[in-house]
């Protein structure tokens, strides 16, 4: 089984760790992010969805959401499949306008912006955001991008400076 990292904290927040999870399918997904500690997550999942279709990637999204995906960021090929997919699968757990889960696709952007952006940008709305302990990016079958995450997590504040407006350790 796949399993999540822990690669760093967020320079801002020591209670917001920064995971990978570097997995080979779409499956190895759910039972790896039962392991991930908090309530509520950002995630960045960064994959070919042209391999899929878009009700497999909702099924995925459903259980994201009910893992506590509050942020949903994705890149790479087709992604703006998976981005729908997971607006749709919102749609099921948004019962008013107080719950909002954002989403995002990535597919104009490098691997590095997308990364920069869910690390630094991607904030869950309120009330999720008072329970949020994590930002998780998901590789699926892709150990250069796997590596890429790797490299910005462990290190988020040089990451940042090469990458996009800097952020500083915490004070």
């Amino acid at each position: 089984m796949a399993s999540i990292e822990h690669l760093h904290d967020h320079p801002h927040d020591s209670g917001r760790g920064l995971y990978l999870l570097d997995c080979e399918a779409f499956a190895d997904i759910l039972p790896a992010v039962a392991q991930l500690p908090g309530k509520n997550f950002v995630v960045l999942l960064i994959a070919d969805f042209s391999a899929g279709t878009r009700d497999d990637v909702v099924v995925l999204s459903r259980g994201l959401i009910a893992a506590g995906a509050r942020y949903f960021c994705a890149w790479g090929q087709d992604c703006q499949t998976a981005h729908l997919a997971f607006d749709l699968a919102c749609c099921d757990f948004e019962t008013d306008n107080e719950s909002v889960i954002l989403t995002t696709d990535h597919s104009k952007e490098s691997l590095e912006d997308a990364i920069w952006f869910a690390m630094v940008c991607a904030y869950p709305a309120d009330p999720y955001d008072r329970e949020w302990h994590a930002t998780l990016a998901i590789c699926v079958n892709d150990r250069a991008s796997s590596q890429t995450v790797r490299t910005a997590f462990a290190d988020p504040v040089n990451f940042s400076a090469q990458n996009g407006p800097a952020i500083d350790e915490a004070t």
